[in-house]
């Protein structure tokens, strides 16, 4: 906010952001349900919500470690101008915790995945 590169806001999300944000999610579960039904081969709830999760784990640990412990902790060439201070970039305990954050939200997408999977 101080850079001017966002806006202040009174709330954190607007109901049209969570309407456009719960929308998107249930397009991504049908489509995922799809995908896995028809060339993985899932016809059950915990075939669909294995395969969903493990590549939403598969995605989770490659962006905490490969892209930030790995490049965004040792190159200044990815960090935002004005946030070059933030103790953030260069903290390995940080990412962590951020991905063990994103693994727990995946439990729910990948909860729908397979509900839908056994559906269809």
């Amino acid at each position: 906010m101080e850079l001017g590169l966002i806006e202040k806001r009174e709330q954190r999300f607007t109901r049209a952001d969570i309407i456009r944000k719960g929308i998107a999610l249930l397009v991504f579960v049908f489509i995922f349900a799809v995908i896995l039904k028809r060339f993985n081969g899932a016809d059950t709830f915990w075939k669909g919500f294995r395969d969903s999760y493990l590549i939403w784990l598969i995605i989770d640990w490659y962006d905490a470690l490969v892209l930030d412990c790995i490049w965004f902790c040792h190159s200044k060439k990815v960090r935002i101008p004005g946030t070059e201070d933030m103790e953030e970039y260069k903290d390995y305990c940080f990412h962590i915790k951020q991905s063990c954050i994103g693994m727990l939200l995946g439990l729910h997408a990948c909860l729908a995945v397979g509900v839908i999977t056994a559906i269809l």
